[in-house]
């Protein structure tokens, strides 16, 4: 269902080694959303994406409420997770000689759609990241940029949903963009833009401001580990709120084509 709230947090916090790393985080995503963390280095982006995915359950690192499509996250085996949430972590350690194709597929693993369907997954999210060439190439020989791309087409095979209205899905992005090109950077951007399309929130860390603003939909900025501010693109950028966050002096200039405001 289109504008479904999928996601809600209320005062969440997260505390990890005596520090508090995110602070009374409270926010609600509906699908089609796509939604881009922003924040200095340290300000709990990872944090937060890390408790919305379920790594911390322990009451001393984690209180406040997660409700992840209408229940409450810890309450929800790990299946059920997986079939509606995926996750490109920041850091994606595969030290194994698995074939291109075998990661991509490692998306597939929750869902029982067969091994006809799930083949034509594989390809056609290797074809949307530029890996298609890849597919019977040993994962770890290839470059860092390459990786990247293989993982992010391991999480939208994950998400996808062939052959019937899907439901509404989370996708989860640490940092999407790293190791990649222009081009790949274009390439992931539309492949974002589609999938919210189809029912999907994007929840995702960004670091380059221009880059996240070209496709958002929503900005939630951190501060020291809390929401500073959450809105659309154009209430965030904004000079006195992006000093806020960055202790920069933020200057701004009008993008040519679009219009919308950006980092000089």
């Amino acid at each position: 269902m289109d504008n479904e709230v999928l996601l809600s947090l209320d005062n969440v916090a997260v505390e990890l080694g005596g520090a508090l790393r995110v602070a009374q985080a409270s926010f609600k995503l509906q699908a089609g959303e796509i939604a881009s963390v922003v924040g200095a280095n340290g300000a709990g982006k990872t944090t937060l994406l890390r408790a919305i995915a379920g790594d911390f359950m322990r009451k001393h690192e984690i209180s406040g409420e997660i409700t992840f499509y209408g229940h409450p996250l810890h309450a929800l085996l790990p299946r059920q997770r997986a079939l509606r949430m995926a996750v490109l972590a920041q850091q994606n350690t595969l030290g194994f000689p698995f074939l291109v194709r075998e990661v991509i597929a490692l998306g597939r693993a929750p869902h029982d759609t067969g091994a006809v369907n799930d083949n034509k997954i594989v390809e056609h999210c290797a074809e949307q990241f530029d890996v298609r060439h890849l597919l019977g190439r040993i994962y770890t020989e290839l470059s860092g940029g390459e990786r990247q791309r293989v993982h992010l087409a391991r999480v939208f095979a994950q998400l996808a949903a062939p052959g019937e209205a899907a439901d509404a899905r989370l996708l989860l992005l640490d940092e999407p963009m790293n190791a990649l090109d222009y081009k790949h950077q274009q390439q992931v951007a539309a492949a974002i833009a589609g999938i919210a399309e189809h029912n999907v929130a994007v929840l995702q860390v960004m670091h380059d401001i221009n880059l996240a603003t070209q496709y958002s939909t929503r900005v939630l900025a951190l501060l020291n580990g809390k929401l500073h501010s959450d809105g659309d693109v154009a209430n965030f950028m904004q000079a006195h709120i992006l000093n806020a966050v960055f202790d920069i002096d933020a200057r701004l200039m009008q993008h040519p084509d679009s219009g919308r405001a950006m980092l000089a």
